[in-house]
């Protein structure tokens, strides 16, 4: 992923970005593990420097990110993957974040009856 999107290729800009395209949709399939929070980080921070691919990619980052949140399926076990979303959170453009839909997402009632499911819910 920081190959593919950080570092400058040779490649023609057509396959490049077919390739960011096919990684950045497995990468959100797969929002709810902490490793690959951290990995779209690196791709939001590549976007960055164009304001309206950084306002696409990060609409679609929390789009995909409210589901598994309001299903607490983040695994926010330890205060490195609770950072690592703050940062995730950080890097988007803010108009794409949209609280009440935060709200709405984890604010539906739900049977916490593990532990794990507890501090995730705290989380």
């Amino acid at each position: 992923v920081i190959y593919l999107f950080l570092r400058p290729t040779a490649q023609t800009s057509t396959d490049l970005n077919t390739q960011r395209e096919v990684v950045l949709n497995m990468l959100l399939r797969l929002i709810d593990h902490p490793r690959i929070i951290e990995l779209l980080i690196y791709v939001l921070e590549c976007y960055q420097d164009n304001a309206q691919d950084w306002l696409n990619i990060s609409g679609l980052v929390f789009a995909s990110l409210l589901a598994p949140i309001g299903r607490i399926r983040v695994a926010l076990d330890s205060s490195s993957s609770l950072s690592s979303l703050h940062q995730l959170l950080a890097t988007m453009t803010p108009s794409s974040i949209s609280i009440q839909a935060l709200i709405v997402a984890h604010g539906k009632e739900r049977v916490v009856n593990s532990p794990l499911l507890f501090i995730r819910w705290l989380a």
